[in-house]
């Protein structure tokens, strides 16, 4: 803590008063001497109170520390938390965009899933779209057309 210079100038003046105090005598002594009592409380006050931001200051400094370091592990699994929310979030959001399902389309899906009538569905689906994704590479391979595999 810096003391403001009038201040250091005031009580240097009133110091060098006091230099002079054996040499005087009757009211100006005693008002000289009030004012050398008065600084010294100033100044030792002054120290101590130095003394006791010093401490407290060492004290913040060491908690900061400790509370910076606190501030930022919280903060980086604050930002992957959002990251993996971000991401669902927008997942969730893309495919109620695309399909905008209903209460009652969304309920026909979970019963659909939970019934896992899917298997049934995708046997029924390949047997029936087997033989024309065949025929078609067959017909690609015909043609001569690059990209066409037969590896169903």
């Amino acid at each position: 803590m810096r003391v403001d210079t009038r201040l250091n100038y005031f009580l240097a003046g009133i110091f060098t008063a006091a230099l002079f105090l054996p040499f005087m005598d009757g009211v100006v002594a005693l008002s000289i001497a009030l004012l050398l009592f008065i600084y010294l409380t100033v100044v030792v006050s002054l120290h101590f109170r130095k003394k006791k931001n010093e401490k407290r200051n060492r004290l913040t400094l060491k908690k900061n520390k400790e509370h910076k370091v606190f501030e930022k592990i919280t903060k980086k699994r604050a930002v992957e938390k959002e990251r993996k929310h971000e991401t669902i979030n927008n997942q969730v959001a893309r495919i109620q965009e695309l399909w905008d399902l209903s209460q009652d389309q969304q309920k026909t899906f979970v019963r659909f899933i939970e019934k896992r009538a899917y298997t049934d569905l995708y046997t029924k689906m390949t047997a029936s779209l087997l033989p024309q994704l065949i025929k078609m590479i067959e017909i690609c391979l015909e043609q001569n057309k690059t990209g066409c595999k037969r590896e169903v």
